[in-house]
């Protein structure tokens, strides 16, 4: 959605703002950049912008400005997107609780993004004692649901989302985005400058939205493992490698997605997976040979991180020659 957005010719200057939960990146490196988004395209990592990084984050809005003031030019609108492990309230306060924001931003809207094949049983995921369930606040907040996914629902399936949706957030607009009959995408004017985001109705959600938020707690047992890895990788043992992760962690695991160095396929293989739904396919050539670093990221609940690196090793095509640098970062404060 942020390339089509990127890509349209709708006639508005917008800037982007990438979250990584993890120290690996891989969301900014495929966010096309033309000549034109080359500088307004910002990335965060190592932490939740919820959280850790919300300094960061009232830092990178600066920057954008400043980068475009320096140029002469104007912004539209600047596109947060958000670490799916973050909860909104904390990010969308800091444009009241600030004084930089106050004077220079107005929140719009919240965008929530549902996938439509697995929310439901997001929504009703369990969480330690305390610990806010993401996928409940980041409905509970959204001006706009946009419906992913949808044609892999019956109709029974997609009416029992919308319902709980609508039962959950009343006010949301939803947008389904991929329906098998959708000619058309969801007009940028539809997403941006759209004025949907009430304070009232935050309050009345949560009548802290204007507290201090530091305190709000993830679940601990939510993990992500990010990986880089040195050597050209064997595509039928990267199969055999994904056919058991799914197999092992139908549900758990939340999460996978990256790029990856594959023998025989001279562009980038990008990969993403949702719990059991996994695609993938090349797309984009490497920049140079230099950077032909294979990047992975694997967000679960549970999951042993050793014996994901320890078969991710078996994946090289010279398993003795490949090298993998891994850290794995907890969700919680």
């Amino acid at each position: 959605m942020l390339n089509r957005i990127l890509r349209e010719q709708h006639g508005k200057r917008i800037a982007v703002i990438e979250n990584e939960f993890g120290e690996v990146g891989i969301d900014s490196s495929l966010v096309e950049q033309s000549e034109r988004t080359t500088e307004t395209v910002v990335e965060m990592n190592n932490g939740c912008i919820c959280c850790t990084l919300r300094g960061d984050f009232i830092e990178g809005m600066q920057k954008i400005l400043k980068d475009v003031r320096a140029r002469g030019s104007h912004l539209d609108a600047v596109l947060i997107e958000t670490t799916g492990l973050a909860d909104p309230s904390p990010i969308a306060s800091s444009f009241f609780l600030d004084q930089f924001m106050r004077e220079n931003y107005r929140l719009d809207s919240i965008l929530g993004v549902c996938d439509t094949k697995h929310v439901l049983s997001q929504l009703e995921g369990l969480r330690t004692d305390s610990c806010v369930n993401e996928a409940t606040e980041q409905v509970a907040f959204s001006d706009r649901l946009l419906l992913t996914k949808t044609d892999l629902c019956t109709g029974e399936e997609l009416d029992s989302v919308r319902h709980q949706l609508q039962r959950m957030n009343p006010y949301a607009k939803l947008l389904p985005m991929n329906l098998k009959d959708m000619k058309k995408p969801v007009p940028v004017d539809d997403l941006c400058d759209v004025r949907a985001f009430s304070l009232d109705k935050a309050m009345e959600f949560d009548s802290t939205f204007l507290d201090n938020q530091d305190d709000h707690v993830h679940d601990p047992y939510i993990k992500a493992l990010g990986v880089k890895l040195q050597g050209t990788l064997n595509q039928d043992r990267l199969n055999n490698f994904f056919a058991e992760v799914l197999k092992r962690y139908p549900k758990e695991m939340y999460r996978m997605k990256g790029i990856l160095d594959v023998k025989g396929i001279e562009e980038r293989y990008v990969f993403h997976a949702v719990n059991c739904h996994f695609g993938g396919m090349p797309q984009g050539a490497w920049l140079s040979e230099s950077t032909r670093e294979s990047r992975a990221v694997f967000i679960g609940r549970d999951i042993d991180h050793a014996w994901i690196v320890e078969k991710l090793h078996l994946c090289f095509e010279e398993p003795t020659a490949g090298v993998i640098e891994s850290n794995v970062k907890s969700a919680h404060k």
